[in-house]
């Protein structure tokens, strides 16, 4: 009896593993397929980077004498005219030197003067034979070097104005004050930064790198959008001014600085700010198109019907044509009635890394159809019985 309960047993577990293995291994999987429709749209392909936005002219005003700061006359944001004054400095030593040297081209000036008459009645009395060629000499020098003296003073006289001239700060430029770094009784030098102004706040500009791998696409007067941090929702235009020839290197990576010219149009964006740019190489609008994930997909042969479509290539056929068109890549339409799939060869064209243009390689009409990027196994719940257990199951609980 024993041994009748032994046999049944194996004879239970063998069924159980053959009904296991046909289920995994003879009975054909089923597929549920990610979907999407070839539709037309725009495709932009476009170099993307970072960058600054800078005033296109700004001006940084230095002292050019040294001392301290007496009054200014402006504030950040002032509105400015070329030769407004914006600060002066302590000026009473310049003035003071420069009242000296008003009275030494006074003095030198008189000097001059008398050398030059007593030079002349020399001169006349040497003709005449009453004085002697060393009299004359003399009186040649000291007239001479009376001139000189008038001279220098003339010298020093412009430049203690000058001097004076300087402790009155000016404007370069007609435009805006977008930086004080002094207050009354800051001690300047000639190094010292005492104002920065920018011809206007809408002319603006950014300067961004581009990788040496990219920079062949990029061409002066290229449209370009960009969006700022300060408005994430709102995008902003411009267009490549300048590409500079001179490289960076960063990370043994070599760059090319790209400056951007921003529209003028656009208000709200201040310099400082960080850029996030799309430069636009090429646009197509109006194109059929696919995201890329759909060129990428692959079916396994089980996915594939047992009878082989008409328009598969063979491999010699798929050599063929890919050293005719290197462009011609395989889509996989899905059927909904049927449940199939089938291919589609189509030509690709502009990218923009999401999506791909395609070109159907006959003459016939792929819009609207729907094409596999992906695809799951199904997973079937069935319901049971253990075949360890006979007879009606209690419920569970």
């Amino acid at each position: 009896m024993k041994k009748k309960n032994i046999l049944f047993i194996i004879i239970l577990i063998v069924l159980v593993g053959l009904v296991f293995f046909y289920f995994n291994f003879f009975k054909k999987k089923e597929y549920n397929f990610q979907t999407v429709k070839i539709e037309r749209g725009e495709i932009t392909k476009t170099i993307s980077t970072t960058g600054t936005l800078k005033y296109i002219k700004s001006v940084i005003v230095y002292p050019n004498i040294a001392g301290i700061v007496d009054k200014v006359y402006v504030d950040f944001n002032t509105r400015v005219r070329k030769g407004q004054l914006l600060a002066t400095l302590n000026n009473a030593s310049y003035k003071i030197a420069l009242k000296k040297a008003e009275q030494n081209i006074i003095q030198s000036s008189n000097s001059m003067v008398n050398y030059a008459k007593e030079y002349k009645d020399i001169l006349k009395l040497y003709e005449a034979g009453f004085k002697s060629e060393n009299e004359l000499s003399t009186a040649r020098y000291n007239y001479e070097n009376a001139e000189a003296s008038y001279k220098t003073a003339l010298l020093e006289y412009e430049n203690a104005k000058l001097n004076y001239e300087y402790s009155f700060i000016t404007s370069p430029i007609d435009g805006i004050i977008v930086n004080k770094a002094i207050d009354s009784g800051t001690n300047v030098t000639t190094t010292t930064p005492l104002f920065t102004l920018a011809s206007g706040l809408n002319e603006l500009e950014i300067e961004a790198l581009v990788d040496e791998t990219e920079i062949g696409n990029v061409k002066i007067g290229l449209p370009v959008s960009f969006s700022v941090g300060a408005f994430p929702n709102k995008t902003f235009s411009g267009k490549v001014r300048q590409i500079r020839l001179n490289p960076q290197t960063i990370q043994n990576i070599v760059n090319y600085t790209v400056v951007i010219k921003v529209d003028e149009k656009e208000k709200n964006l201040l310099a400082g700010m960080t850029a996030s740019i799309d430069i636009v190489i090429e646009s197509k609008e109006n194109v059929l198109k696919v995201p890329s994930t759909a060129l990428r997909f692959q079916p396994s042969k089980d996915m594939l019907p047992k009878k082989k479509p008409d328009n598969v290539p063979s491999k010699e056929g798929r050599k063929e044509r890919k050293s005719i068109d290197k462009d011609v890549r395989v889509l996989w339409v899905y059927d909904k009635n049927t449940k199939e799939i089938k291919p589609l060869a189509v030509k690709t064209g502009l990218s923009d890394g999401k999506n791909v243009e395609i070109i159907p390689v006959k003459d016939e009409n792929i819009e609207g159809l729907e094409v596999i990027i992906a695809s799951i196994t199904k997973d079937k719940k069935q319901t049971t019985t253990n075949p360890m257990m006979f007879g009606p199951q209690p419920p569970r609980r």
